[in-house]
This record gives C-alpha cells, sequence and structure tokens, in this order.
C-alpha cells in the first residue's frame, strides 16, 4: 500500500507542477497584453510561479520514481545499440 500512496502523491504533485506552470505561463502572457487586468507585480511573480511549477513537477516525478524508469530505459536502449563499444580515456 505504501507504493500506490507514493505514486499517488508523485502523480499528484506533478499535476500541481503541471498547472502551477500553465497557468504562470498563461498569466505572464496575458499582462504583457494592452489594457489587461494583471499589472506588473503579476508578471514577475508568475515567473516565480513557473519556478515553481517545475520543481513541483520535478519532485513529484522523483517521489513516483518516474525519474529512474526513464534513465533505466534510456541507459538499456542505447547499450543495446552499442553493446561492445567502451570509452578507454
Amino acid at each position: 500500500m505504501k507504493r500506490v500512496h507514493t505514486s499517488l502523491l508523485g502523480n499528484s504533485l506533478m499535476v500541481v507542477g503541471l498547472v502551477l506552470s500553465v497557468s504562470s505561463l498563461l498569466i505572464a502572457l496575458l499582462s504583457q497584453a494592452q489594457g489587461s487586468i494583471f499589472t506588473e507585480s503579476w508578471a514577475t511573480g508568475s515567473v516565480l510561479g513557473i519556478f515553481l511549477g517545475a520543481f513541483f513537477w520535478l519532485m513529484g516525478a522523483q517521489i513516483s520514481g518516474r525519474e529512474k524508469v526513464c534513465e533505466k530505459y534510456y541507459l538499456l536502449r542505447f547499450h543495446q545499440r552499442h553493446p561492445h563499444r567502451r570509452r578507454h580515456p
């Protein structure tokens, strides 16, 4: 059950990060429009929101274990293409 809860927590953090990044990006873009209701302080805060969203996304990927799976499959795919290739200094 612990694995299910950590996976659920990681996925929910990834969703929060995605929503925060996309909404901050939209606020940053809309604040540049003429006659917008968003002021420049909103634009400055939205840049911080983009980075916080990316941080939550990466934290959720680390907790749910998705980051390790992608690295593992990349290494397996790379070594299957070049099994005898080794780097010597």
